[in-house]
């Protein structure tokens, strides 16, 4: 799914299989898209309540080291926002439906614009 927000471009992919379900090559064309679409912000949902950090992470660790090596690994840390929700540099997020899917959407977002303002050097 594509979404102009706030005069950005907002790429959400959906995945409804448990994160057993979800393989490498998946994460892989996803990362592909991203830099096809060129997006400001990208989202992979997965509609589930279950842990992302085992699996999902994982194969995000996983894809990110395999095309940069561990440099990449660095510079492209996945880290926890919250509970289940991860990101990437503030700009991609890994994200599932456990507690509220609205909620998880609003914390993402949020936390992409506190970082743009941070960056922008707002106090």
């Amino acid at each position: 799914m594509l979404a102009a927000w706030l005069g950005r471009l907002v790429y959400v992919e959906v995945k409804s299989a448990p994160p057993k379900g979800i393989d490498i090559h998946q994460v892989k064309t996803f990362l592909g898209r991203i830099w096809d679409l060129l997006p400001d912000i990208a989202i992979f949902f997965n509609d589930t309540h279950l842990r992302m950090k085992d699996k999902i992470v994982a194969l995000f660790e996983e894809e990110i080291a395999r095309r940069y090596g561990r440099e990449g690994l660095i510079k492209y840390r996945v880290q926890r926002l919250e509970d289940e929700l991860f990101h990437v540099n503030h700009c991609l997020y890994i994200v599932n439906s456990k507690r509220e899917i609205a909620h998880n959407f609003h914390v993402c977002l949020s936390d992409y614009l506190a970082n743009e303002l941070n960056q922008k050097g707002m106090p």
